[in-house]
């Protein structure tokens, strides 16, 4: 078979050792052997819908994959990078072209009210919830406190902010999108985020409305998306203290109790001394995290009824992590 140069890994910036990219499998590499990175890269190129390829050299497993946006100079959705990472990753284009200011420079985008689109008031303690709504609280409590090793589905699933949820295709497509730019929400995954590509967060809340509960997969299929976590395009990548590489656009649909008291992450600068941020050793997040930003690269949203607006939310363990 002939190697194109573009699949030819002497002149292809796109073949990267030691890293899995993410994405939605379009042939199972269990079932695709092939001799090398090139050969698995030109079954990439000739396979509809695949953009990604990922080949293990010792085994010669080949698994093709797409992601739904690749963005010009910027990694793909990445699931482990690193020195013991056995994987050789690599895209087959178009890479669509991220805007840049006039200045040169690529900002994150603002956040434009409209009928289903509203900017969160960080200044508001209480949600404003409908007359004869009761106050919800977090029956299962804080996923995170345990690094999320004590959450149990059945209970979310019979919790109060889920059994009230109207997952009707006609109610999830008018929940009004509540944006917050330079904030990460916390929530359980109900659709994984790294190579689910948005190119707005409008976008991203739009997908959170479209998720059908019970066809996702994973521990949390069962549930609807009620939270957003996107990272804007105009980040190479976004931090979060994982294991994992976020990377633009990559947008997280996930499930937390009570949303209209969401708990957050991170938010604005990740050098703020205000004590919620601060650990044990009231040193910052951005001191804890050097690899951090100077504000945060995400933008997160909860999806609400008309009528409700949410609150600043609460910091949540991972705040102090």
């Amino acid at each position: 078979m002939r190697i194109s140069p573009e699949c030819d890994g002497l002149h292809s910036s796109t073949i990267q050792p030691h890293t899995e990219y993410a994405g939605d499998v379009v042939h199972w590499g269990d079932t695709n052997d092939q001799l090398n990175v090139e050969l698995c890269c030109m079954q990439c190129k000739m396979t509809k819908m695949c953009n990604v390829f990922v080949f293990n050299p010792e085994t010669k497993k080949c698994w093709l994959k797409k992601q739904k946006e690749l963005y010009e100079n910027v990694e793909p959705g990445t699931m482990a990078k690193g020195d013991n990472v056995a994987w050789t990753s690599g895209t087959i284009g178009p890479y669509r072209k991220r805007e840049v200011g006039t200045d040169g420079v690529m900002k994150m985008q603002d956040v434009v009210e409209s009928e289903k689109t509203k900017v969160v008031d960080v200044r508001r303690n209480e949600p404003k919830l409908p007359v004869g709504q009761e106050r919800r609280t977090r029956e299962c409590g804080s996923p995170a406190v345990d690094g999320y090793a004590h959450v149990e589905p059945p209970c979310l699933v019979n919790s109060i902010t889920n059994k009230e949820f109207d997952s009707t295709e006609t109610s999830r497509l008018e929940q009004i999108a509540w944006i917050e730019k330079h904030a990460s929400y916390d929530g359980l995954a109900v659709r994984w985020g790294i190579g689910h590509k948005a190119a707005t967060a409008e976008q991203c809340a739009q997908k959170c409305r479209e998720h059908v509960p019970g066809r996702g997969g994973g521990p949390f299929n069962d549930l609807p998306c009620n939270t957003f976590v996107w990272c804007d395009i105009a980040n190479d990548i976004c931090f979060e203290p994982d294991a994992h590489v976020h990377t633009a656009g990559d947008c997280w649909l996930k499930f937390t109790e009570v949303p209209e008291r969401v708990e957050i992450n991170q938010r604005g600068a990740n050098d703020d001394p205000f004590d919620g941020f601060l650990n044990e050793n009231k040193l910052t997040y951005k001191m804890r995290h050097v690899k951090a930003p100077e504000k945060v690269h995400w933008t997160s949203g909860v999806l609400l009824p008309k009528g409700w607006i949410p609150s600043n939310g609460t910091l949540g363990p991972r705040a102090k992590w």
